[in-house]
Parts: structure tokens; sequence; C-alpha cells
């Protein structure tokens, strides 16, 4: 998360209250929060203390070792919740060489499956998951080992 803060120069706040279903709010601390460019930004967000909502993965393969990023399908419904037009939220991922993110978007084309960890003791870990295409993420950064 440091890195992307540094990229968009923003801040972000863990959200560990359980009334929130996603990782993290972040806000602008210079010239407007970054998903998009500030200059490319026809309307820019005036409200410093209203966030971008952030749900985070971290993976240990590359960007393009697969052809989809799976998400529990209930946090793709957290991120339609908080989303925004001025303010959209996303889902940032983290691979072995790359950083990029996806916001959330009613028209993009997902998959809806069963699945999840199935190795783990908790059966309730298999859930409804969303596949989404990795050509809709946009990279933030690569990263040193990539």
């Amino acid at each position: 998360m440091d890195i992307v803060c540094q990229h968009w120069k923003c801040k972000a706040i863990k959200l560990n209250d359980r009334r929130f279903n996603i990782d993290f709010v972040a806000y602008r601390v210079a010239e407007g929060f970054g998903v998009v460019p500030d200059k490319e930004r026809r309307n820019r967000i005036q409200n410093t203390a209203g966030g971008v909502y952030i749900e985070v993965r971290c993976r240990n393969n590359k960007k393009n070792d697969y052809d989809t990023m799976m998400l529990a399908e209930k946090k793709w419904i957290e991120l339609k919740t908080y989303s925004m037009p001025h303010s959209p939220a996303i889902f940032l991922v983290s691979w072995e060489d790359c950083i990029g993110y996806v916001k959330y978007d009613d028209h993009l084309e997902v998959r809806r499956e069963w699945g999840g960890r199935k190795h783990l003791r908790d059966t309730e870990d298999v859930e409804p998951m969303i596949h989404i295409p990795i050509s809709a993420f946009k990279i933030v950064t690569t990263t040193k080992s990539g």
C-alpha cells in the first residue's frame, strides 16, 4: 500500500472496524486523488474527507500467470456499495512483477463461479467468487523482482 500511496500521492487508512468489509480508504493529500491523474480528471474530488475504498490482495504469482483474478463475490458487492461517480471503489492487486488495479464497474464482464480455498479447515472459505479478466487491470507500477 505504501508504494501505491507514494505513486498516487494519497494516504490510506486501514479499516479494522467490523462494519467495513473493505481493507482501506485512501484520500488525497496533494493535487487530488490519483486513480486518474489530477490533470486528466474532469471533476476533481473537492472533499478530502471523502475517500476511495480499496480492497487489496497480494499474490505469489506473476500478473499474466492466470487469465483472471479471483475475488469473493461479497467483496465485489461491497466495492459496488462504496463506489461513487467521482470516487470509485477499486480492487488493488500486488503480483510478483507489478501492482495493478481495477475500478468497480457494473459494465465490466466478470464470471461468477463457486470457489475459494479448499485446503483450509474452514468450510466457509468456499463461496461464490468473481473472476475479473486480467486485461481489465491497469498497472500502477512494476516491481523490482518483475
